[in-house]
């Protein structure tokens, strides 16, 4: 006797109003038509968050970028 799992939006917590960024098809696409995890990015909390995801991305590698260089100067005297 074989198996069958059956996957519902309550069992695995997904809500209509999550988006995907697929990788593949390069399109924002909402939870119930997201397939395999490994070329998905999200979840966002709207399809033009989604769209934009290469921005975010961006803007936070920005900033982590100069809280890097802070904290690598850190502690140094400006006054030389």
């Amino acid at each position: 006797m074989g198996f069958v799992r059956r996957h519902s939006r309550e069992t695995v917590g997904v809500s209509d109003e999550e988006w995907y960024w697929d990788l593949r098809r390069k399109v924002a696409v909402p939870a119930s038509e997201r397939g395999a995890y490994d070329h998905f990015l999200g979840p966002y909390t709207s399809r033009a968050e989604a769209e934009h995801w290469q921005e975010r991305v961006e803007e936070r590698n920005d900033r982590w970028e100069e809280d890097d260089e802070a904290w690598e100067h850190a502690g140094e005297d400006d006054s030389s």
